[in-house]
């Protein structure tokens, strides 16, 4: 899910679980249900179905209640590229 709100690109704790990986640290966030929460970082690196690979950067896992998702695209990962959102055509276009 792409979300323009959050800085920070979130992964459900299942994911990282199965990826098997170390924290690199901490951070605190705020969420619209909570403030000053603390979460994990790890030192991810995004690949898309498409040949475009964003180097290792810091993301966070949260829980994300209620989302059926696995990962939370953040303005971190989207300051590599351009997102187009055409509300009348109900399409987003992601591009590196």
């Amino acid at each position: 899910m792409i979300d323009t709100g959050s800085t920070s690109t979130v992964i459900q704790p299942a994911i990282i679980e199965q990826l098997k990986i170390s924290p690199i640290g901490t951070t605190i966030i705020n969420t619209p249900s909570c403030d000053g929460y603390e979460c994990a970082q790890y030192a991810i690196t995004l690949y898309f179905n498409i040949p475009i690979v964003i180097e290792t950067f810091d993301a966070i896992q949260a829980p994300l209640k209620g989302q059926n998702i696995q990962c939370l695209i953040g303005r971190d990962t989207l300051a590599h590229g351009i997102l187009i959102y055409n509300g009348y055509m109900q399409q987003v276009t992601l591009s590196f």
